[in-house]
């Protein structure tokens, strides 16, 4: 309870005077202003500490946690589960996975009350799936309202309440195997072998070749601050646009080397990436300022089996789903 210099519950009223009597304390009156100072500290102490943000991603069976900064890297923050983790999305509650035979799982921010199979996909996704990070990986988007999700083997856009109920198979057509999932202001973005592709939440005004890109594709993508962010297949380079497809530029963060996932958070561009040509495969994950500028390019180095799609909280300006997205202005079901 916030109290004033008399010992009462502190109300905008008596808030209101203390600030009238400092105003009054600065014509000649320095004792009053005491009482304005120990006001402004007991205001001080309520307010609460800023939560922490962090990175996520898949690492073979486990989900991997991390600072921001790239410290304190927890390969088995969420651990053991069944089949290689496929996919992670984050809000300000959970962190949601993809796991391998046709699953979404649950647990909360902390880790704890891990449920492996919030959601049962009722058409699988390949029971042995490549390695984690590959396309055939299960993407994933929350909103405050709905789980939307796409497997890379398959086209089309599949959602559920966020109490895990109402699935919905493939309610957004594609016309191409999903690699990524983003959401905007009213809209679901993804990526694909045909660039970036547009739909409104509840799945109208389909737009497969929002930002065409044939002779690249894209295999990632993040929104974030009004832009759209995205990886191609085999560039090395990061892309970006206006949240409404305009002023595209290809290689807005370039030579990156095979760039397989990427994600907004903490005021940060994230990705994940590796080199393909060699036979262990080494990968790292960078990142840069929203910006393009500092630009690191090895943050976190990582193993084959530790790489994966990046999720990072929605404490930031970005991530799977931004605080500042937290009331999308999406069409509720009816």
């Amino acid at each position: 309870m916030i109290k004033t210099s008399l010992d009462r519950p502190a109300t905008l009223d008596s808030i209101a005077q203390a600030l009238r009597r400092q105003v009054l304390a600065s014509f000649g009156f320095p004792a009053l202003s005491a009482a304005f100072i120990a006001l402004l500290a007991g205001l001080a102490l309520t307010l609460p500490a800023p939560a922490r943000a962090y990175l996520y991603w898949n690492g073979g069976d486990d989900v991997t946690r991390a600072n921001l900064n790239g410290t304190g890297v927890n390969t088995s923050f969420i651990p053991d589960i069944l089949g290689s983790v496929q996919g992670v999305a984050v809000t300000t509650q959970y962190v949601y996975f993809g796991g391998a035979g046709g699953t979404i799982g649950r647990a909360n921010l902390n880790g704890s009350g891990v449920n492996r199979d919030f959601i049962s996909i009722p058409q699988p996704v390949p029971e042995y799936p490549s390695a984690a990070g590959e396309e055939d990986a299960i993407s994933l988007a929350v909103s405050t309202a709905d789980i939307y999700w796409a497997d890379g083997n398959r086209s089309g856009i599949s959602r559920a309440r966020v109490d895990g109920s109402g699935i919905e198979m493939g309610f957004i057509e594609t016309q191409a195997d999903v690699l990524g999932l983003a959401l905007g202001e009213g809209h679901i973005y993804w990526a694909s072998e045909h660039g970036i592709g547009r739909a409104n939440l509840d799945g109208s005004d389909v737009e497969p070749d929002f930002i065409p890109l044939q002779s690249t594709g894209a295999n990632g993508i993040a929104v974030a601050g009004g832009y759209i962010y995205w990886s191609t297949r085999f560039s090395g380079d990061i892309g970006r646009a206006n949240e409404d497809g305009q002023r595209v530029d290809p290689h807005f963060v370039a030579g990156l080397g095979y760039v397989a996932s990427l994600c907004v958070g903490g005021g940060y561009l994230y990705w994940q990436a590796e080199v393909r040509s060699a036979p262990t495969r080494p990968s790292w994950i960078g990142r840069a300022d929203l910006n393009g500028t500092d630009i690191q390019k090895n943050l976190i180095n990582l193993t084959k089996t530790d790489s994966g799609k990046l999720a990072a909280d929605a404490l930031g300006p970005g991530g799977a789903t931004p605080a500042k997205r937290a009331k999308l202005h999406h069409k509720q079901r009816r």
